[in-house]
This record gives structure tokens, sequence and C-alpha cells, in this order.
């Protein structure tokens, strides 16, 4: 967000200006920083002040790279073809980026008879300002393209056919929007806040105060909710760091020069905002990992940023440092500018939060009628989608074909959603390689007629022997895609008539001898240890047959959280009850990645509480 700049006043803080066509946009990382940025070449059609090469390179923070896609508000989100009237400054390196970031980007918009009125009346005005030729201005000759990418480049697959047709967000090579998770789910996302520098006469609680308006604004219309996590020294700019944890980190100030004249804004940028994602599309299926939305597919926000500039004159009154926060908070969400137009005639455009210039006129963290029904698109407030958990699948095989025991070689994959309790599952990505998946309502099986032993990937990876992926669907919704994966490979080579369900791996660690015959209570349907299990339900819930206390088994609590022994990456179920009659769900699912899980709990309001854990099958 920026205070409004003239057009002589653009000029005089830029060292080049011209207007141009985008020839090519390519992302890159910088390995000083490990961000990814975006260089953009653009053939030089007009000159009004410096002195140009034929094409020249522009560079700014965001971009797609490697399935992560950054996008920072200030990013004019340059596109091949586009025409662009182009104020410049120079970082301390002698990059060239547009000075204003959107604002000094401007899209010319062709008509029959030459340009739209806007753009005709500022071009007019830049030509009767360099009539006697350009207008002195620095060489930049040095920032001349080496080499020009010839389309958009990308290093994530491009989708087959339109994913989306949601507007006014900022989205990747695909035409895709970002949003957060945590929302579906009916749980918060978490917020940190930098406050080791505040505007001039401002005490932190009005700061903390202002931060809480921003986001009470936005969670007002929508399914989000925030939580805070309190205050940190992010020791570097928050646009700057890498955390991928689902989290938003509000940088107060702009001790770390990232807003420095010196380094990439103008004196007038007042904040800017951004976020990380995930950008992985789901090959021939056209998923994503960010869910669809009344049709419209997106990627996961993964993290989000927002630094203040607490220097500026304008950020010392409270409304407007809380104006300025709605607005970049709003960049994180995936909100792009409402309008880039310092003349903008339309009301509706003109006083959105999203609106590129800060109104400063006392409104504070205020949405515009513009506003909600853009927001919505990504978070809607009555029907958020479903959502569901990936799984994993250890195989037991045998000489005789693959067992048919309850419990092996088949998980269940359920689904999930706030509002609605019927849900349709859709399977998609299918591969063979070794056996053949089936899907029963939400139970899903593998079968292989091969009797083999494959050594244990990585459960936490997404390397696997077979996969499919599947996602769940409410009508207008759909969840993200997850994945059913094949992750090893056991032999059972006991008994002669058929697998009883327990490799000969388990059996050798636990009994020492594959043969369940050798030994007392070997066999699978014994209770070696006396706990009320068997052995093939110990192999399957992954404890030890012969320790009675390695089972499933809530092992210490308090009024916070819940401990239970489990076995990593599966999935778990925590219900509640306050009357041993009535069970519900009382936290979302878990899917631990240690054999000890804890589990916040919640309260319910009564003076006894139950909770029992349930294994996923």
């Amino acid at each position: 967000m920026v205070l409004p700049l003239a057009t002589d006043d653009q000029l005089r803080l830029s060292v080049a200006v011209c207007r141009g066509t985008v020839t090519g946009v390519e992302s890159y990382r910088d390995p000083a920083d490990g961000l990814i940025y975006s260089r953009a070449t653009l053939q030089v059609d007009e000159t009004f002040k410096g002195k140009f090469p034929p094409v020249v390179t522009l560079v700014h923070h965001g971009g797609e790279l490697d399935g992560i896609s950054q996008i920072d508000g200030f990013n004019p989100q340059f596109k091949v073809g586009e025409e662009r009237l182009l104020f410049l400054s120079r970082r301390a390196d002698g990059r060239l980026f547009a000075t204003q970031g959107g604002a000094s980007a401007l899209k010319l918009r062709r008509e029959r008879a030459g340009y739209d009125p806007d753009s005709e009346s500022l071009l007019r005005e830049l030509r009767a300002k360099s009539k006697q030729g350009r207008m002195p201005g620095s060489d930049v000759t040095d920032q001349a393209a080496t080499s020009a990418p010839s389309a958009q480049a990308s290093a994530g697959p491009i989708a087959s056919g339109p994913l989306s047709i949601a507007t006014n967000l900022l989205v990747d090579l695909n035409g895709l929007a970002s949003r957060f998770l945590l929302p579906d789910r009916g749980e918060p996302i978490p917020y940190l806040v930098d406050a080791d520098a505040l505007p001039a006469g401002m005490t932190l609680d009005q700061a903390l105060g202002a931060v809480r308006q921003a986001l009470a604004a936005w969670a007002a219309v929508t399914s989000l909710k925030f939580t805070f996590e309190g205050v940190q020294s992010f020791l570097m700019s928050s646009a700057r760091m890498t955390n991928l944890d689902g989290k938003i980190r509000i940088q107060l100030h702009d001790t770390y020069h990232y807003l420095s004249p010196l380094n990439l804004f103008g004196p007038n940028t007042l904040g800017v905002g951004g976020r990380d994602a995930f950008t992985n599309i789901l090959a021939s299926a056209n998923w994503s990992m960010g869910g669809n939305v009344n049709g419209n597919e997106f990627n996961q926000s993964i993290s989000g940023f927002v630094v203040l500039q607490h220097t500026n004159v304008a950020m010392q009154i409270v409304s407007t440092f809380a104006e300025v926060l709605c607005h970049e908070v709003g960049h994180v969400l995936s909100m792009a500018h409402s309008s880039m137009d310092p003349n903008e005639m339309n009301t509706v455009l003109r006083e959105a939060i999203m609106y590129y210039q800060a109104h400063a006129d006392g409104r504070g963290a205020t949405l515009g009628s513009y506003d909600p029904p853009v927001i919505e698109q990504a978070y809607p407030q009555t029907n958020t989608p479903p959502y569901c958990y990936s799984r994993v699948m250890d195989i037991v095989t045998h000489p005789l074909g693959s067992p048919d025991i309850p419990g092996i070689n088949e998980v269940q994959l359920r689904g999930y959603d706030l509002q609605s309790s019927t849900l349709t599952l859709a399977v998609t990505n299918v591969t063979a390689n070794h056996g053949t998946f089936s899907v029963f309502g939400r139970l899903v099986k593998y079968s292989t007629p091969i009797y083999l032993s494959a050594l244990r990937v990585d459960p936490a990876g997404t390397a696997a022997y077979d996969r499919m992926f599947a996602r769940y669907s409410d009508g207008p919704n759909a969840s993200p895609f997850v994945s059913v994966r094949v992750i090893s490979f056991l032999d059972d080579s006991y008994p002669d008539t058929g697998s009883d369900g327990i490799p000969d791996d388990w059996m050798l660690t636990y009994f020492g001898d594959a043969d369940p015959a050798v030994g007392i209570n070997h066999g699978a349907d014994d209770d070696y240890d006396g706990d009320g299990f068997t052995n093939v339900q110990e192999f399957i819930l992954g404890s030890d047959p012969t320790l009675a206390d390695s089972n499933l088994r809530i092992t210490s609590f308090d009024l916070n959280a819940l401990q239970f022994q489990a076995k990593p990456y599966e999935l778990y179920e925590v219900y509640g009850s306050t009357n041993l009659l009535t069970w519900r769900r009382a936290i979302n699912p878990i899917v631990p990645a240690a054999a000890l899980a804890v589990a916040t709990r919640h309260t319910n309001g009564s003076g006894r509480q139950f909770f029992r854990v349930l294994k996923v099958p």
C-alpha cells in the first residue's frame, strides 16, 4: 500500500521511464537470500527519461520455482505480451525495479483508436514533458537483457486447461490463487508479531490492537480464524524468511530495510504483504493442493508475511496504521489490488481496502463493499470445502496370494466436513506396478499376485511402489488431493494354507521364529502378552506383542492436552464424551510423526470429560 504520488513525483524519484512490451518472465532463486525472484524482459518501445537498451531487464521479489510460489503484493506480476508504462529505480546492486511496484508499472490497454482514456492521458502528459527530447535520467543500458525467454517460464506443471475463473486474486502461472487450509478444519491460522520498532508515539497496545482489528475485519466475512502466538523478534525481514510452517509473520517495522528506497521500494510505500504457496497440480486430473471452492482450484498457502514502514509520518496515525495492516493482510490471503489507477472513478473500487493507495481518512481496518465477495471466493463463510488425510500401506505378501484378513493390506480413506455429512470420494492417477487398488466406499484395498519383499520407503516422503490419489467432494467444493501410497512389501511364508497376515520379519523380531507353530501363543489370533489384543492386532497397531503396556493407550493428560501411544504416520481420531454414552470427535484427526502423539484437548463446558482414541483402520 502506498501514499499517492503525482506524476512529477514519480518522475523525480525514478531514474528512468519508458513504455515497453513484456517479452519474457522467468523465476530464479537468489543464492544470497534463498528467495524466489522474477526476471522480466521488456522491449523498450518509447523512452521518456534516461537511456535504455532495446530490451531491458527488471527484477522483483516473487515468482514460481520447484513447486513453490512466492507472491509479494509489490510485484507487478508481468505477463508476456502486456504493454506497460514503467517508472524505474535501481537497487543498491544496480538491478532495476518499478519504483512503486504495480503502481509504477501501469498496464496500458489498447483500444481501436489508441489507448484507453486514462492511459492516453498519462502518455500525453509524459510526451509533453519530454517534447524537447527525453528527460535527463540514468543510463540503464547496463541492464540490457542478455537472453530473453520467449514465454512465461515456470518450473512447475502447466495445467491442460483453465482451473479457475476466480477474479481479483493474486495468481500463479496457472491462474491459481492460494488459500490456507486450516479454516476448512475449523482451526485458526497462527500469527506472530515483531514489534521491535513502532511508529513514533505509538504504544505496543495500540499496535497490537491494530493487528487484531485488521485480522478481525477479514474473519468477519469469511471462515477465517486467527490465533496469536506472541510477540517475537524475527531477527530479519519477515519478507525474507522461508519458514513454510503455515504461520503469518507480521513485522510492524522496517528496521531490516526491506522497504528502504536504497533497496526495493519508493519512499511513499507504507507496507507490503505476501505469501508462499505449494503449486503442484496433479497431472491429467488438474487437481490442486489447496482444494476447490465453487469450481475454482487453489494452491495451498504455507506462510505469509507483512512488513510495515514504521518511519513514515502517515503511519503515526493509528487508524492509517490499521488500514495499511488490513490491506497487507489481504495480500497474504491472496487478494490483489482492486485498482491501480490513481484516477479511479469507480467508487466501489476506490473505496475498497484493497485499493492500492491508502485512504488515510480515519476508516482504519474497514473493508469496502468490493472486498468481501472477492475474499469469499477463497474462504467461503458458510460452506467450507471438505478435507481428508493421506494414508500409507505396508503390504503383506504370501506365495499363495494376498491375505484376505480384515485390517491387512487395507486402509480407510475418511472424509471430513464442517457442514456436510454427505461426501463423495473420487480417485485418479492410480498405478499398478506391483498390484492393484480396489475401492469399496471409503475402504481402499491393495492386492498383489507377487510374493516379494521390498524395503520400506520414508512414510514422510513421497516415494511409493504403487499409489493412488483421491479427494472428497461435498457438491460445490472439493478437498485438496491426498494420496494412498504402498511404502513396503513384507513377505509371509507361513502357514502353508495361506498368510495369517503377519510377516516373517515381524515374527522373527518378537518371537524368534517366523513359524507361528513354534512356541506358545505365537499364532495370529493368540494374545501372547495378555493385554487383550491379538498378535495380528498388535502388528496392525505397531505395538510390541511381548509388552502388555505397549499398545494403543492414553499415557498422560492434563487440562490442555493428552498423550497416547501411536504408530507414526497412521491416522487417529480423538473422541470426547460427558456421559460415556454419546461420543463426538473432540478435535481434528491426527497423523503423528512419532510413537508418542499429542492431542490438544478441547473443553466441553462440563464438570467431567472422557476421552478415547481410535486408530482409523
